[in-house]
């Protein structure tokens, strides 16, 4: 009896420590309530005398026990005290009687105790005939242009089981094709976490999707829950793609002499197409004078590769920059360039040959790669071993003549041999027209070549390559999974999980995460990339994982997340030690059910052996026989709701209360 009285003390200071703390009015009244009923059975079964007629506290409201009116009037189910919700103890509603699956207080979600839906009766993998998420944009009527961004909106209609993971896929549809074609549906995302938003930069093809170009009026999106058994929704009317107007022309190529002697003929030739298969004309500026010359191109075919030639003599020596200009009949324009260095061709002259340019446009997030070769007035090469180098090469805005030598950035330029040199480096994050600069030459005073010495101006050669950047917005970067995946408790004794590896939707972007744990001792990460552009991360954790103790990984950026926690004993994962887990483990020896490794292997060996039966009794025996997990925490350290500390107090009480129910044999 004292042991009796002193659990019912230590609940009720508990329960009056904590029903102050209120988050959702509604339900923490309605868990103070049921707290209140529980109170009054144990009371009962512990023999306390009760004046009022039983499961009452006064002359008003209901009985909690019987259902009928503490003053004698009316009844309602057991466990109700209005005519609103239903029964925690029977699952009836407390306004019709009807009754609800085992385990459900509401017809919301799932049951805690057998996993069936509370939505209705039968097996739960049965698929409801709703749709767990509604698209709410695009939904119809409207349009939209390749190469702009948009975001694609949808509403959650189920609340999700706990534990349960909440992904959605989102796909495009083409209904001027049938179902099944290959053209009539392509995935946008395959896996995300359910955001209830996604934004994108339109492409203007996705895989065969409308036959290669995404062009037409009956296009919708379709957003599939995964991992859980809904049905999927989809825009209610169609909304058009179409394809830019007019794109600008693009230059795939551009070659001209390199080095003239003053007085000589260079030929330079541009190759460039129009996406639209227009005609084209060229433009040159050639940097000595105000002189400028054109050329126009005309469609050959349907793909169209138009090339200008152009001829030009400079009578003075210096370093030019020849400047070409591609214009397509709608007015849209490129431009490229090329260096040229006019000398006598005297001794200790440089010279910069075999410029191959990459290309001449680049997004943010980019890389360029130029390969040139150094070589001597006599056309032999300038070799490093004889002090030859490549000593500068930045980056400035084209509105900036730059003819200092500028930054050394010479961990970015590689020596191929013979004369070749390459530069690669990342381009400018911002937007905008820039060009390389790269300086060459022998530098050391003293050991250089005869004629070559110093930076004077014969010993020394300057390229210039234009190019643009354009700025691509960056995809947005969720956890796509995790091993152990999330919702994952390790079962096994001595310590908890440490290494964790995350799964990204993509690579090269914020991949920066922090945990929170419900242990008030202190925890932190270190994240390392598999591999250089791999999406996948391997998390170490400063200490194991404690028994009874859960953390959830957040992605700072994105807020999604995974949470895994550390219960010894509990096999099936359901957050509770019990002597179910030792029949799960049992099946999972006898080959019934198929576990997780870190469920079934007790004792740590590395493998599921009957061994593991006589671990799980020793942890049972322990104490940990009806221990359970803290919810998986999200506000901060430690932090737990307080409607959600109440719904745990109602669960203990609930334990508590069976008990005593088998030791009086009712």
């Amino acid at each position: 009896m004292k042991i009796r009285n002193f659990v019912l003390v230590g609940l009720l200071a508990l329960v009056f420590v904590l029903s102050p703390v209120v988050t959702n009015a509604q339900t923490v009244q309605e868990l103070q309530a049921q707290i209140q009923a529980l109170l009054q059975q144990i009371a009962l079964l512990q023999g306390q005398t009760i004046t009022y007629p039983p499961g009452c506290t006064s002359s008003t409201g209901y009985s909690t026990t019987t259902g009928l009116s503490c003053s004698g009037t009316t009844g309602l189910p057991i466990g109700c005290t209005s005519t609103i919700g239903f029964s925690p103890i029977t699952g009836q509603s407390c306004s019709s009687g009807s009754t609800l699956p085992e385990g459900c207080t509401s017809p919301i979600g799932y049951s805690p105790t057998t996993g069936l839906p509370c939505f209705g009766s039968g097996n739960a993998t049965t698929t409801p005939a709703i749709s767990a998420v509604t698209v709410i944009s695009p939904n119809g009527g409207e349009g939209w242009l390749v190469g702009k961004t948009y975001t694609i909106k949808w509403n959650t209609n189920v609340i999700f089981p706990i534990n349960q993971t909440n992904y959605v896929q989102i796909a495009l549809r083409d209904e001027n094709y049938p179902v099944g074609s290959p053209y009539s549906q392509e995935t946008l995302v395959f896996r995300m976490e359910n955001f209830g938003s996604y934004t994108f930069v339109l492409p203007a093809s996705l895989s065969s999707l409308s036959g290669g170009k995404l062009s037409g009026s009956k296009y919708r999106v379709i957003i599939y829950p995964l991992d859980v058994n809904y049905l999927p929704d989809q825009s209610d009317g169609t909304f058009s793609i179409t394809q830019p107007t007019n794109l600008p022309p693009s230059i795939s190529g551009v070659s001209g002499p390199t080095t003239l002697k003053t007085g000589e003929t260079g030929t330079w030739s541009v190759r460039a197409s129009d996406p639209e298969n227009g005609s084209l004309s060229y433009a040159v500026y050639w940097g000595d004078e105000a002189t400028t010359g054109s050329i126009a191109g005309s469609p050959t075919g349907p793909t169209v590769q138009q090339t200008a030639t152009f001829t030009h003599t400079y009578s003075r020596t210096g370093t030019f920059y020849p400047t070409f200009t591609v214009t397509d009949n709608a007015g849209q324009s490129a431009k490229t360039s090329l260096s040229v260095v006019v000398g006598g061709g005297t001794l200790g002259q440089l010279y910069i040959r075999d410029v191959t340019p990459l290309q001449t446009s680049y997004n943010s997030g980019d890389s360029l790669s130029v390969k040139f070769r150094l070589v001597k007035s006599d056309g032999s090469p300038a070799e490093q071993a004889n002090h030859y180098s490549v000593d500068a090469a930045s980056y400035y805005a084209s509105s900036e003549n730059k003819t200092s030598d500028g930054s050394n950035i010479s961990t970015n330029v590689i020596y191929l041999g013979n004369g070749y040199w390459k530069i690669s480096r990342p381009v400018p994050s911002a937007s905008g027209n820039y060009y390389l600069r790269v300086v060459a030459g022998c530098y050391y005073e003293g050991t250089c070549e005869p004629g070559y010495e110093g930076w004077s101006q014969n010993a020394r050669v300057e390229l210039r390559l234009p190019f643009s950047v354009n700025s691509v917005p960056q995809p947005i970067l969720t956890i796509t999974s995790s091993y152990p995946p999330n919702g994952a408790i390790d079962a096994r004794s001595v310590s908890g999980f440490k290494d964790i590896v995350l799964d990204f939707s993509a690579s090269g972007f914020d991949t920066g995460v922090g945990i929170v744990s419900s242990n008030p001792t202190p925890i932190s990460l270190v994240a390392t990339p598999y591999l250089a552009g791999a999406t996948k991360f391997q998390l170490s954790l400063s200490r194991p994982l404690s028994g009874g103790e859960r953390v959830t990984i957040i992605h700072n950026t994105s807020k999604s997340k995974a949470c895994l926690g550390f219960l010894p004993g509990d096999v099936n994962g359901d957050g509770t030690t019990s002597p179910a887990d030792q029949l799960d483990l049992i099946d999972a020896l006898n080959g019934v059910k198929k576990l997780p490794i870190y469920s079934t292997d007790i004792d740590r060996s590395g493998v599921t052996a009957p061994a593991d039966l006589l671990a799980f009794t020793d942890l049972f025996n322990a104490g940990w026989n009806g221990k359970s997990l803290p919810p998986c925490p999200s506000a901060g350290l430690g932090s737990i709701s307080s409607s959600t500390q109440m719904a745990s107090i109602l669960s203990s009480l609930n334990a508590t209360l069976q008990a005593l129910q088998r030791l009086f044999g009712r």
